[in-house]
């Protein structure tokens, strides 16, 4: 946990995370299954995408209107520039971790970097 972040887990030290590989490609997308049901809007979801640009999708299209953002961003994946740039999957028993790490935004580097998460817990909550 971070200090003061309620419910933050970091990912880059725990031993059960999962590195997603990263392409230079923007907006690429990456699917994955879920080990639960994740009830989204009253419909039970089982399978996403996670995105480079901060957000996942629940459809099968990425523009779609069923996704999820906790920091939807023109972020500029180059992990071959910025190593510590990655996304970082974790299972529980009762939640799904996402967390994006080092992020750097594609026309506005000087800003800096962006670390954020998303948890999708087996209740939908």
């Amino acid at each position: 946990k971070l200090p003061g972040i309620e419910g933050w887990v970091e990912l880059r030290e725990h031993r059960r995370s999962l590195k997603l590989n990263m392409t230079n490609q923007y907006m690429a997308f990456m699917n994955q299954s879920l080990m639960f049901q994740f009830p989204f809007y009253g419909e039970d979801f089982t399978n996403l995408k996670i995105t480079t640009q901060g957000f996942i999708s629940l459809s099968d299209v990425i523009s779609s209107t069923q996704y999820i953002a906790p920091l939807m961003a023109n972020f500029k994946p180059l992990p071959a520039e910025n190593p510590t740039q990655d996304i970082r999957l974790l299972y529980n028993s009762d939640s799904f971790i996402i967390q994006w790490g080092n992020m750097t935004l594609g026309t506005q580097k000087s800003v800096g970097q962006f670390d954020f998460q998303l948890r999708l817990e087996v209740t939908g909550v």
